[in-house]
C-alpha cells in the first residue's frame, strides 16, 4: 500500500483547491491596493480643496467639518479592513501549505467561509482516497501541526 499512488481524480481535487487559494489570495492583495489608492486619493482631494478654500474662513470651516471626520472615518474603514485582508492573506498560504486551519470564529468573513468549505472538502478527498490518508496523517505527525489537515 505503501508504494500506490493517489487517484487522479483526488490529485486533480487538490489542484483545483491549490489553484482557488492562489486566487484568494491574489485577490486579497489586489483588494488591499485599491482601497489604500482610494483612500489616499480622497485625502489629497479633501486636503486641496481645504487649499483652494483657505482664501475664505467661513469657507473654510464649513469644508473642514464635513470633509476631515469623512476622511476619518473612511481611513479608520479602510484600516480595518486593511488588517483583515492581511490575516485572509496570510492564512492563504498556510493552507496551501496543508497546515491546520484557523476556525472560522477569527472573524475574517468570506474568506474564512470558503476555506472552511475548502476544508470540508479536503477531508471527504480523504475519506473517500484512503491510500491519501495515510500519507496526511504522517504528514500532521511530524510537522506539528494539529491534527490532519
Amino acid at each position: 500500500m505503501a508504494d500506490e499512488r493517489p487517484p487522479p481524480d483526488f490529485m486533480s481535487a487538490l489542484g483545483t483547491e491549490y489553484f482557488v487559494l492562489q486566487s484568494t489570495a491574489s485577490s486579497t492583495i489586489s483588494e488591499s491596493g485599491s482601497r489604500v489608492s482610494i483612500y489616499l486619493s480622497s485625502l489629497a482631494s479633501g486636503l486641496v480643496a481645504l487649499g483652494f478654500s483657505s482664501s475664505s474662513p467661513r469657507a473654510f470651516a464649513s469644508l473642514a467639518f464635513t470633509v476631515l471626520p469623512t476622511v476619518f472615518v473612511l481611513g479608520w474603514f479602510t484600516i480595518v479592513r486593511l488588517i483583515d485582508t492581511s490575516v485572509a492573506n496570510v492564512i492563504s498560504p498556510r493552507r496551501m501549505a496543508l497546515k491546520a486551519p484557523l476556525p472560522a470564529a477569527a472573524g475574517i468573513g468570506v474568506v474564512a467561509g470558503l476555506s472552511m468549505l475548502m476544508l470540508s472538502l479536503r477531508y471527504e478527498h480523504l475519506r473517500l482516497t484512503p491510500v491519501v490518508l495515510s500519507s496526511y496523517v504522517a504528514a500532521a505527525a511530524t510537522d506539528g501541526s494539529p491534527g490532519v489537515s
